[in-house]
């Protein structure tokens, strides 16, 4: 459909994401999941198959409605309800085909999720996909650099914005990447890395160490420690075993973060410039 809008009524940011599913959004997303559970046979002519109602109420330890449409009602009275049938449909009974359409179903409607592969499909091909946050495509094509570079980074990001996600260890990964970073880029002689908040309060002293792109233009390297604070700030008040959890909000600024000083500060400093 061709829609250029007279007004700006209808002129929606894409990157800012949908956290729940909008009377707009949720019927079709329920009719892809009745789809799904007829051509997998898990629900025919609106009947539960009863193999799959059995192992499926042992998992979860509830009744399952005999019905199709009860079945579906019963999950999405609630994002996290629809959340978690779309995890079971994507990760069991539906094939590459629905999943493709679900993720441009999602896309389109700004959802803040999508579908990523898992490679644990089953026998007959179908599933072998899980639910994860969806992050906006710029955000995702710099990550990309960094993910593709080291494991612990990728692993901090799966855990951030996995569903259900793990903001304890996306903040731990991250972190351990961070302080790897900064030891293999000004302290390369050490084999026990500087906490990040060491290393703020190094800068902090003596900022003529701290070398990274565009630091001709962009002089104030406050900027940069601010940054590093920040991760310093979060990791220090989520230790293992001491105070409050992370939110969601503070696990994606540490590994967000981690990712642009990785892209700020990759080209190795000057041999020399680094005392320890």
């Amino acid at each position: 459909m061709d829609f250029q809008p007279f007004t700006n009524s209808f002129a929606f940011d894409p990157d800012v994401l949908i956290e729940d599913f909008p009377d707009y959004l949720l019927p079709h997303v329920e009719r892809w999941v009745r789809t799904v559970m007829h051509t997998s046979g898990i629900g025919v002519s609106n009947s539960i198959n009863s193999t799959f109602k059995r192992d499926l109420e042992f998992r979860i330890r509830r009744i399952v409605p005999n019905q199709v449409g009860s079945f579906i009602n019963s999950w999405t009275s609630n994002p996290g309800g629809t959340c978690d049938l779309l995890t079971l449909m994507l990760q069991n009974y539906a094939s590459d085909v629905q999943v493709t359409e679900l993720v441009d179903l999602l896309r389109v409607n700004s959802s803040a999720y999508t579908a990523e592969p898992t490679g644990r499909g089953s026998v007959d091909e179908l599933g072998g996909y899980v639910l994860v946050r969806r992050v906006p495509e710029a955000v995702r094509q710099q990550a990309e650099i960094v993910l593709s570079a080291s494991d612990l980074m990728r692993n901090a990001w799966n855990a951030c914005y996995k569903m259900p996600p793990d903001y304890i260890e996306a903040v731990r990964l991250a972190n351990d990447f961070m302080e790897g970073l900064l030891r293999d880029k000004f302290w390369s002689g050490r084999t026990r890395p500087y906490t990040v908040g060491q290393v703020v309060d190094k800068f902090e002293q003596d900022d003529s160490m701290l070398h990274f792109k565009a630091e001709s233009f962009l002089t104030d390297k406050t900027k940069v420690i601010a940054l590093l604070k920040g991760i310093a700030n979060i990791r220090g008040e989520h230790t293992t075993g001491d105070g409050r959890n992370p939110t969601a909000d503070e696990a994606e600024f540490i590994v967000q973060t981690s990712i642009y000083l990785y892209t700020l500060l990759e080209p190795v400093v000057p041999v020399g410039s680094s005392p320890d």
